[in-house]
Protein backbone atom coordinates (compact mmCIF):
# COMPACT_ATOMS: atom_id res chain seq x y z
CA UNK A 1 0.00 0.00 0.00
CA UNK A 2 1.59 3.74 -1.14
CA UNK A 3 1.84 6.35 1.80
CA UNK A 4 -0.91 8.49 -0.51
CA UNK A 5 -4.49 8.29 1.34
CA UNK A 6 -6.94 5.71 -0.23
CA UNK A 7 -10.80 6.33 -0.31
CA UNK A 8 -13.17 4.01 -0.41
CA UNK A 9 -16.91 4.27 -1.89
CA UNK A 10 -19.58 3.17 -0.48
CA UNK A 11 -23.43 3.17 -0.97
CA UNK A 12 -23.62 5.44 2.21
CA UNK A 13 -20.88 7.20 2.38
CA UNK A 14 -17.22 7.13 2.10
CA UNK A 15 -14.16 6.27 4.39
CA UNK A 16 -11.12 7.80 4.38
CA UNK A 17 -7.89 5.67 5.22
CA UNK A 18 -4.83 7.76 6.22
CA UNK A 19 -1.87 5.27 5.75
CA UNK A 20 0.90 5.98 8.23
CA UNK A 21 4.47 7.10 7.10
CA UNK A 22 6.06 5.30 9.23
CA UNK A 23 5.86 1.85 10.65
CA UNK A 24 4.14 1.37 14.06
CA UNK A 25 1.84 4.43 13.82
CA UNK A 26 -1.62 4.43 13.20
CA UNK A 27 -3.50 3.82 10.27
CA UNK A 28 -6.91 7.04 10.29
CA UNK A 29 -9.96 6.64 9.11
CA UNK A 30 -12.32 9.46 7.97
CA UNK A 31 -15.84 9.34 7.00
CA UNK A 32 -19.40 11.23 7.17
CA UNK A 33 -22.33 10.37 9.27
CA UNK A 34 -25.70 12.22 9.78
CA UNK A 35 -24.19 15.22 8.67
CA UNK A 36 -20.98 15.34 10.41
CA UNK A 37 -17.61 14.10 9.81
CA UNK A 38 -16.26 11.62 12.42
CA UNK A 39 -12.73 10.18 12.35
CA UNK A 40 -11.25 6.86 14.37
CA UNK A 41 -7.50 5.34 14.36
CA UNK A 42 -7.28 1.47 13.00
CA UNK A 43 -4.85 0.00 14.45
CA UNK A 44 -1.06 -0.29 13.64
CA UNK A 45 -1.44 -3.29 10.85
CA UNK A 46 -3.30 -3.63 7.50
CA UNK A 47 -5.00 -6.00 8.82
CA UNK A 48 -6.42 -4.24 11.86
CA UNK A 49 -7.65 -1.29 9.36
CA UNK A 50 -9.42 -3.56 7.18
CA UNK A 51 -11.38 -5.06 10.24
CA UNK A 52 -12.53 -1.45 11.77
CA UNK A 53 -13.10 -0.47 7.74
CA UNK A 54 -15.50 -3.54 7.32
CA UNK A 55 -16.80 -2.98 10.98
CA UNK A 56 -17.65 0.86 9.85
CA UNK A 57 -19.10 0.01 6.37
CA UNK A 58 -21.39 -2.63 7.91
CA UNK A 59 -22.36 0.06 10.29
CA UNK A 60 -22.98 2.59 7.33
CA UNK A 61 -25.08 0.36 5.26
CA UNK A 62 -27.36 -0.49 8.15
CA UNK A 63 -27.88 3.45 8.42
CA UNK A 64 -29.35 3.50 4.90
CA UNK A 65 -32.88 3.83 6.69
CA UNK A 66 -33.55 7.01 8.68
CA UNK A 67 -35.56 4.30 10.97
CA UNK A 68 -32.52 2.28 11.74
CA UNK A 69 -31.29 5.24 13.92
CA UNK A 70 -34.46 5.00 16.02
CA UNK A 71 -33.90 3.13 19.01
CA UNK A 72 -34.54 -0.62 19.62
CA UNK A 73 -37.23 0.13 22.03
CA UNK A 74 -39.31 1.74 18.86
CA UNK A 75 -39.39 -1.31 16.98
CA UNK A 76 -40.02 -3.38 19.63
CA UNK A 77 -43.00 -1.60 20.15
CA UNK A 78 -44.05 -1.58 16.88
CA UNK A 79 -43.67 -5.38 16.36
CA UNK A 80 -45.93 -5.77 19.34
CA UNK A 81 -48.43 -3.75 17.89
CA UNK A 82 -48.28 -5.96 14.20
CA UNK A 83 -48.74 -8.93 16.32
CA UNK A 84 -51.69 -7.61 18.86
CA UNK A 85 -53.50 -7.20 15.47
CA UNK A 86 -52.20 -10.44 13.76
CA UNK A 87 -51.98 -12.93 16.69
CA UNK A 88 -54.07 -14.65 19.08
CA UNK A 89 -53.93 -12.97 22.42
CA UNK A 90 -52.84 -15.69 24.34
CA UNK A 91 -49.34 -15.55 21.93
CA UNK A 92 -49.52 -12.20 22.17
CA UNK A 93 -48.99 -11.37 25.53
CA UNK A 94 -46.42 -14.61 26.12
CA UNK A 95 -44.25 -12.91 23.00
CA UNK A 96 -44.62 -9.66 24.84
CA UNK A 97 -43.67 -10.50 27.88
CA UNK A 98 -40.54 -12.72 26.46
CA UNK A 99 -39.63 -9.91 24.41
CA UNK A 100 -39.51 -6.97 26.90
CA UNK A 101 -37.52 -9.38 28.99
CA UNK A 102 -35.10 -10.51 26.13
CA UNK A 103 -34.22 -6.98 24.81
CA UNK A 104 -34.44 -5.01 28.27
CA UNK A 105 -30.65 -4.29 28.36
CA UNK A 106 -30.85 -2.70 24.61
CA UNK A 107 -34.05 -0.75 24.18
CA UNK A 108 -32.20 2.74 24.16
CA UNK A 109 -29.94 1.14 21.47
CA UNK A 110 -29.93 2.76 18.40
CA UNK A 111 -31.24 -0.19 15.38
CA UNK A 112 -28.70 0.18 13.91
CA UNK A 113 -26.00 -0.23 16.67
CA UNK A 114 -27.66 -3.73 17.59
CA UNK A 115 -25.12 -6.28 16.83
CA UNK A 116 -25.17 -9.96 16.54
CA UNK A 117 -23.57 -10.73 20.36
CA UNK A 118 -26.55 -8.39 21.52
CA UNK A 119 -29.35 -10.91 19.79
CA UNK A 120 -27.47 -14.37 21.25
CA UNK A 121 -26.58 -13.33 24.45
CA UNK A 122 -30.46 -12.63 24.60
CA UNK A 123 -31.12 -15.82 23.08
CA UNK A 124 -28.44 -17.29 26.03
CA UNK A 125 -30.65 -15.84 28.77
CA UNK A 126 -33.28 -17.92 28.03
CA UNK A 127 -33.78 -20.56 31.45
CA UNK A 128 -34.36 -23.80 29.02
CA UNK A 129 -33.91 -25.19 25.82
CA UNK A 130 -37.71 -25.11 25.03
CA UNK A 131 -38.11 -21.35 26.19
CA UNK A 132 -34.98 -20.90 24.02
CA UNK A 133 -36.67 -22.36 20.90
CA UNK A 134 -39.80 -20.63 21.33
CA UNK A 135 -37.40 -17.11 22.03
CA UNK A 136 -35.16 -17.75 18.61
CA UNK A 137 -38.37 -17.30 16.58
CA UNK A 138 -39.50 -14.11 18.97
CA UNK A 139 -35.92 -12.31 17.96
CA UNK A 140 -36.05 -13.55 14.14
CA UNK A 141 -39.49 -12.39 14.11
CA UNK A 142 -39.05 -8.87 15.48
CA UNK A 143 -35.64 -8.51 13.55
CA UNK A 144 -37.55 -9.55 10.10
CA UNK A 145 -40.63 -7.17 10.83
CA UNK A 146 -37.88 -4.37 11.56
CA UNK A 147 -35.58 -5.03 8.23
CA UNK A 148 -39.18 -4.55 6.47
CA UNK A 149 -39.95 -1.56 8.04
CA UNK A 150 -36.52 0.04 8.28
CA UNK A 151 -35.32 -0.60 11.70
CA UNK A 152 -32.94 -3.37 10.80
CA UNK A 153 -30.62 -4.33 7.88
CA UNK A 154 -30.55 -7.45 6.04
CA UNK A 155 -27.49 -8.85 7.61
CA UNK A 156 -28.68 -8.29 11.03
CA UNK A 157 -31.88 -10.92 10.28
CA UNK A 158 -29.23 -13.52 10.26
CA UNK A 159 -27.69 -12.65 13.75
CA UNK A 160 -29.33 -16.00 14.86
CA UNK A 161 -28.97 -18.21 11.36
CA UNK A 162 -27.23 -21.48 12.72
CA UNK A 163 -26.44 -20.55 16.36
CA UNK A 164 -27.02 -22.80 18.84
CA UNK A 165 -28.48 -21.71 22.22
CA UNK A 166 -25.27 -21.54 24.65
CA UNK A 167 -26.43 -20.43 28.16
CA UNK A 168 -24.10 -19.47 30.43
CA UNK A 169 -25.68 -20.92 33.11
CA UNK A 170 -26.56 -25.13 32.05
CA UNK A 171 -30.20 -25.53 31.13
CA UNK A 172 -31.98 -28.05 33.86
CA UNK A 173 -32.09 -31.51 32.66
CA UNK A 174 -36.04 -31.96 31.66
CA UNK A 175 -37.28 -35.38 31.66
CA UNK A 176 -39.37 -36.06 28.40
CA UNK A 177 -42.80 -37.55 27.96
CA UNK A 178 -41.33 -39.50 24.86
CA UNK A 179 -39.76 -43.00 26.40
CA UNK A 180 -40.46 -44.94 23.42
CA UNK A 181 -37.82 -44.87 20.28
CA UNK A 182 -38.97 -43.67 17.47
CA UNK A 183 -39.35 -45.83 14.23
CA UNK A 184 -38.68 -45.82 10.71
CA UNK A 185 -41.54 -43.42 8.94
CA UNK A 186 -42.94 -41.54 11.94
CA UNK A 187 -43.01 -38.03 12.53
CA UNK A 188 -41.67 -36.70 15.04
CA UNK A 189 -45.22 -35.36 16.05
CA UNK A 190 -46.22 -38.96 16.38
CA UNK A 191 -47.95 -39.43 19.75
CA UNK A 192 -46.72 -42.87 20.95
CA UNK A 193 -49.11 -44.79 23.20
CA UNK A 194 -47.38 -44.30 26.47
CA UNK A 195 -48.14 -40.51 26.04
CA UNK A 196 -51.99 -41.62 26.19
CA UNK A 197 -53.73 -42.26 29.40
CA UNK A 198 -55.26 -45.79 29.55
CA UNK A 199 -58.87 -46.08 30.21
CA UNK A 200 -58.52 -47.05 33.66
CA UNK A 201 -56.43 -44.24 34.47
CA UNK A 202 -59.22 -41.97 32.81
CA UNK A 203 -61.97 -43.66 35.26
CA UNK A 204 -59.49 -43.43 38.76
CA UNK A 205 -59.22 -39.39 37.38
CA UNK A 206 -62.55 -39.03 37.18
CA UNK A 207 -63.20 -40.61 40.52
CA UNK A 208 -61.29 -38.56 42.47
CA UNK A 209 -62.42 -35.65 40.59
CA UNK A 210 -65.86 -36.16 41.69
CA UNK A 211 -64.62 -36.66 45.31
CA UNK A 212 -63.21 -33.15 44.77
CA UNK A 213 -65.79 -31.59 42.76
CA UNK A 214 -69.97 -32.20 41.72
CA UNK A 215 -69.73 -32.78 38.22
CA UNK A 216 -66.20 -33.89 38.47
CA UNK A 217 -66.62 -37.47 36.79
CA UNK A 218 -68.76 -35.99 33.37
CA UNK A 219 -65.75 -33.33 32.94
CA UNK A 220 -63.20 -36.05 32.71
CA UNK A 221 -65.73 -37.95 30.50
CA UNK A 222 -67.01 -35.13 28.32
CA UNK A 223 -63.30 -34.02 27.71
CA UNK A 224 -61.79 -37.80 26.96
CA UNK A 225 -65.05 -38.29 24.67
CA UNK A 226 -65.74 -34.98 22.75
CA UNK A 227 -61.98 -33.27 22.46
CA UNK A 228 -62.49 -29.93 24.01
CA UNK A 229 -58.89 -28.10 24.73
CA UNK A 230 -58.37 -26.99 27.99
CA UNK A 231 -59.39 -23.61 27.39
CA UNK A 232 -62.20 -24.79 25.48
CA UNK A 233 -63.59 -26.72 28.40
CA UNK A 234 -63.27 -23.85 30.68
CA UNK A 235 -66.31 -21.74 28.34
CA UNK A 236 -68.54 -25.10 27.91
CA UNK A 237 -72.22 -23.43 28.51
CA UNK A 238 -75.42 -25.70 29.08
CA UNK A 239 -76.43 -23.65 25.31
CA UNK A 240 -73.70 -25.02 23.28
CA UNK A 241 -74.84 -28.73 24.33
CA UNK A 242 -77.81 -31.16 21.80
CA UNK A 243 -78.57 -34.39 23.75
CA UNK A 244 -80.29 -35.55 20.28
CA UNK A 245 -77.68 -34.63 18.04
CA UNK A 246 -75.02 -35.91 20.13
CA UNK A 247 -72.99 -32.45 19.61
CA UNK A 248 -71.55 -29.66 21.67
CA UNK A 249 -70.49 -26.47 19.49
CA UNK A 250 -67.27 -24.99 20.35
CA UNK A 251 -67.45 -21.67 19.79
CA UNK A 252 -64.75 -19.64 22.73
CA UNK A 253 -62.15 -20.78 25.21
CA UNK A 254 -61.53 -19.08 27.88
CA UNK A 255 -57.99 -17.05 27.96
CA UNK A 256 -56.03 -17.78 31.11
CA UNK A 257 -53.73 -14.55 30.60
CA UNK A 258 -53.77 -11.75 32.99
CA UNK A 259 -54.26 -7.66 31.48
CA UNK A 260 -56.67 -8.95 28.71
CA UNK A 261 -59.63 -6.98 27.96
CA UNK A 262 -61.91 -9.87 27.97
CA UNK A 263 -60.88 -13.55 28.75
CA UNK A 264 -63.04 -14.62 26.18
CA UNK A 265 -61.59 -15.37 22.96
CA UNK A 266 -62.37 -17.61 19.89
CA UNK A 267 -61.04 -21.26 19.82
CA UNK A 268 -57.66 -22.27 18.59
CA UNK A 269 -56.36 -21.28 14.97
CA UNK A 270 -59.96 -18.60 15.51
CA UNK A 271 -62.04 -21.73 14.09
CA UNK A 272 -65.62 -22.54 15.60
CA UNK A 273 -66.40 -26.05 15.02
CA UNK A 274 -68.88 -28.66 16.21
CA UNK A 275 -67.54 -31.73 17.81
CA UNK A 276 -69.63 -35.52 18.87
CA UNK A 277 -69.90 -37.40 21.77
CA UNK A 278 -70.83 -40.93 22.43
CA UNK A 279 -74.11 -41.80 24.20
CA UNK A 280 -71.72 -44.30 26.22
CA UNK A 281 -67.93 -43.33 26.44
CA UNK A 282 -65.66 -45.94 25.97
CA UNK A 283 -65.00 -45.99 29.52
CA UNK A 284 -68.38 -47.78 30.03
CA UNK A 285 -69.58 -44.39 31.55
CA UNK A 286 -73.54 -42.77 30.58
CA UNK A 287 -72.62 -39.44 29.13
CA UNK A 288 -75.97 -38.90 27.72
CA UNK A 289 -77.92 -39.84 30.83
CA UNK A 290 -75.12 -37.28 33.07
CA UNK A 291 -75.52 -34.44 30.80
CA UNK A 292 -78.92 -34.42 30.94
CA UNK A 293 -78.99 -34.33 34.69
CA UNK A 294 -76.01 -31.65 34.25
CA UNK A 295 -77.89 -29.44 32.08
CA UNK A 296 -80.73 -29.33 34.72
CA UNK A 297 -78.75 -28.51 37.11
CA UNK A 298 -77.28 -25.82 34.99
CA UNK A 299 -80.37 -24.19 34.52
CA UNK A 300 -81.29 -23.85 38.49
CA UNK A 301 -78.34 -22.81 39.19
CA UNK A 302 -78.62 -19.88 36.62
CA UNK A 303 -82.30 -19.10 38.02
CA UNK A 304 -80.41 -18.90 41.59
CA UNK A 305 -77.58 -16.25 40.48
CA UNK A 306 -74.91 -18.88 41.46
CA UNK A 307 -73.91 -19.48 37.74
CA UNK A 308 -74.82 -16.51 35.35
CA UNK A 309 -73.12 -17.81 32.76
CA UNK A 310 -74.67 -21.11 32.45
CA UNK A 311 -71.29 -23.20 32.36
CA UNK A 312 -71.09 -26.41 32.86
CA UNK A 313 -68.51 -26.62 34.60
CA UNK A 314 -67.79 -23.35 36.35
CA UNK A 315 -65.08 -22.43 38.86
CA UNK A 316 -65.80 -22.62 43.01
CA UNK A 317 -67.20 -18.52 43.03
CA UNK A 318 -69.58 -19.66 39.70
CA UNK A 319 -67.15 -17.85 37.12
CA UNK A 320 -64.56 -18.94 34.36
CA UNK A 321 -61.77 -21.16 35.91
CA UNK A 322 -58.20 -19.80 35.69
CA UNK A 323 -55.84 -22.36 35.00
CA UNK A 324 -53.65 -22.16 37.39
CA UNK A 325 -56.67 -22.23 39.31
CA UNK A 326 -57.65 -25.30 37.97
CA UNK A 327 -54.28 -27.46 38.03
CA UNK A 328 -53.86 -26.14 41.92
CA UNK A 329 -57.31 -26.96 42.97
CA UNK A 330 -58.83 -29.43 41.28
CA UNK A 331 -56.17 -31.18 38.58
CA UNK A 332 -53.14 -31.69 40.82
CA UNK A 333 -54.79 -33.33 43.89
CA UNK A 334 -57.14 -35.74 41.92
CA UNK A 335 -54.34 -36.85 39.51
CA UNK A 336 -52.09 -37.81 42.92
CA UNK A 337 -54.80 -38.90 44.91
CA UNK A 338 -55.44 -41.60 41.21
CA UNK A 339 -52.18 -42.65 40.63
CA UNK A 340 -51.12 -40.54 38.10
CA UNK A 341 -47.41 -40.58 37.53
CA UNK A 342 -45.59 -37.42 38.03
CA UNK A 343 -41.84 -36.74 36.72
CA UNK A 344 -38.99 -34.55 38.95
CA UNK A 345 -36.53 -32.48 38.14
CA UNK A 346 -34.73 -29.42 38.77
CA UNK A 347 -34.85 -25.88 37.18
CA UNK A 348 -32.43 -22.85 36.53
CA UNK A 349 -32.12 -22.04 40.08
CA UNK A 350 -31.81 -25.52 41.52
CA UNK A 351 -35.42 -25.96 42.56
CA UNK A 352 -37.40 -29.47 42.67
CA UNK A 353 -40.29 -28.87 40.06
CA UNK A 354 -42.51 -31.76 39.06
CA UNK A 355 -44.58 -32.73 35.73
CA UNK A 356 -47.21 -34.25 35.40
CA UNK A 357 -46.76 -37.41 32.60
CA UNK A 358 -50.43 -37.25 31.91
CA UNK A 359 -51.95 -34.14 31.61
CA UNK A 360 -55.75 -32.37 30.91
CA UNK A 361 -54.49 -32.27 27.28
CA UNK A 362 -53.22 -36.03 27.27
CA UNK A 363 -57.46 -36.87 27.30
CA UNK A 364 -57.34 -34.94 24.05
CA UNK A 365 -54.88 -38.08 22.50
CA UNK A 366 -57.04 -40.26 23.82
CA UNK A 367 -59.81 -38.68 22.34
CA UNK A 368 -57.97 -38.85 19.20
CA UNK A 369 -56.84 -42.33 19.38
CA UNK A 370 -60.29 -43.94 20.20
CA UNK A 371 -61.88 -41.77 17.34
CA UNK A 372 -59.92 -43.86 15.04
CA UNK A 373 -59.44 -47.62 16.36
CA UNK A 374 -62.63 -47.89 17.74
CA UNK A 375 -64.99 -45.44 15.56
CA UNK A 376 -63.09 -45.69 12.40
CA UNK A 377 -62.88 -42.08 11.71
CA UNK A 378 -60.98 -40.55 8.20
CA UNK A 379 -58.53 -37.77 8.72
CA UNK A 380 -60.73 -35.54 7.33
CA UNK A 381 -63.55 -36.48 9.68
CA UNK A 382 -61.01 -36.12 12.93
CA UNK A 383 -59.84 -32.76 11.54
CA UNK A 384 -62.92 -31.09 11.57
CA UNK A 385 -64.62 -32.42 14.65
CA UNK A 386 -60.86 -32.29 16.80
CA UNK A 387 -60.21 -28.20 15.35
CA UNK A 388 -56.61 -29.01 14.11
CA UNK A 389 -55.11 -26.68 11.60
CA UNK A 390 -54.65 -29.20 9.25
CA UNK A 391 -54.67 -32.52 7.79
CA UNK A 392 -51.25 -33.16 8.05
CA UNK A 393 -50.91 -32.47 11.35
CA UNK A 394 -53.61 -34.80 12.49
CA UNK A 395 -52.06 -37.39 10.24
CA UNK A 396 -48.60 -36.91 11.68
CA UNK A 397 -49.53 -37.40 15.30
CA UNK A 398 -52.61 -40.29 15.01
CA UNK A 399 -52.15 -41.91 12.15
CA UNK A 400 -48.75 -41.89 10.95
CA UNK A 401 -48.16 -45.28 12.52
CA UNK A 402 -44.79 -47.19 11.00
CA UNK A 403 -46.43 -50.69 12.05
CA UNK A 404 -49.19 -50.04 10.03
CA UNK A 405 -46.71 -49.69 6.68
CA UNK A 406 -44.49 -52.43 7.71
CA UNK A 407 -47.57 -54.41 8.39
CA UNK A 408 -48.94 -53.82 5.02
CA UNK A 409 -45.41 -53.96 3.19
CA UNK A 410 -44.66 -57.94 4.65
CA UNK A 411 -48.02 -58.85 3.62
CA UNK A 412 -47.95 -57.99 0.04
CA UNK A 413 -44.59 -60.24 -0.08
CA UNK A 414 -46.03 -62.95 2.08
CA UNK A 415 -49.49 -62.87 -0.65
CA UNK A 416 -47.63 -63.82 -3.54
CA UNK A 417 -47.84 -67.19 -4.77
CA UNK A 418 -43.94 -67.29 -5.99
CA UNK A 419 -40.94 -66.04 -6.59
CA UNK A 420 -40.81 -62.65 -8.93
CA UNK A 421 -39.31 -63.46 -12.16
CA UNK A 422 -36.54 -61.30 -13.49
CA UNK A 423 -37.12 -61.63 -17.79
Amino acid sequence: MSAAAEVLETPCGRIRITVPRQPGRYYRLEWYEHGGRCQTTAGTTEMKMRAKVAHVLARLDRDAEPESRRPVAEALEGYLAFMHANHSANHFIASRRELRKLFEPYLKLRCERLEQRHARDALNSSTTSNTARNNRGRINGLLHWGHENGYFSESQTQFLRGYRYSPKRPAPTRPTRKTAQRRSGESPRFVTPQEIPTLEAIVRLGEEFQAHRSGGRLGIELAHSAGVRLGEFFALTDEVVDLERLTIDVDWQILSQSGLSTRRALPKFGKVRTTSFPSVTTTGYELVEALAVRLDEVEAERKAGTNPKGLLFPASKGGWWWASGFAQDLFNPAAEAAGWERLEFLDAHGKVRHEWVHTMHSLRHRFATDRINIYGLTVAELMIIGGWENSQVVWDRYYGRSADALESGIAKLRDRTGPARVS
